[in-house]
């Protein structure tokens, strides 16, 4: 047994699931005379390919979490609603292997905890805690046209999670906008 590493601090680790965000810097031909997103830029460690485009976020945050495929899953289905329920038995996830070192795990989402069935689903795949809308305090200025909450609600408790951590967490956050 390595020993060496047991009286690290374990960082708090963030994973962002940011629906409609583009890179349009990486489109071929365009040039813009400064750095269009500088901070994503700055902190950003990794890119990854999304399996949806124009909705159904759930399929890229499932794959993102799970490690595992929507190929086999049809256009109408989510394996969330579909393979994880209140009976279902665990599920691998990056959330369960972060339990699993100690960490405390927290999934936040501005939207109702039931849609798509998070609420099940996030506890099949090892969150300690799910924020949802029904946990937060929002304003009506919170909300854009469409009805749903602007990213500064998923940001507000990002950083109001990171602030009352007392053990190494895990926070997987994913906006709606």
């Amino acid at each position: 047994k390595d020993t060496s590493t047991e009286n690290e601090e374990k960082p708090i680790v963030i994973l962002i699931l940011a629906e409609s965000l583009y890179e349009i810097e990486n489109v071929d031909d365009l040039d813009f005379n400064k750095e269009v997103l500088p901070n994503l830029e700055q902190y950003k460690i990794v890119n990854s390919i999304s399996p949806s485009y124009g909705g159904r976020t759930v399929s890229a945050e499932f794959e993102a979490l799970t490690g595992l495929s929507n190929y086999y899953i049809t256009s109408d289905d989510t394996a969330y609603t579909t393979y994880m329920y209140s009976k279902a038995p665990e599920t691998g996830s990056i959330a369960r292997e972060f339990l699993k070192n100690g960490y405390h795990t927290v999934a936040i989402h501005a939207n109702s905890k039931s849609f798509y069935g998070r609420d099940s689903a996030y506890v099949c795949m090892g969150f300690d805690e799910f924020i949802g809308k029904e946990d937060m305090e929002i304003q009506d200025t919170d909300f854009l046209a469409s009805g749903y909450a602007k990213d500064e609600v998923l940001s507000r408790y990002l950083i109001k999670t990171i602030a009352e951590a007392e053990q190494p967490t895990f926070i997987f956050g994913a906006s709606i906008e």
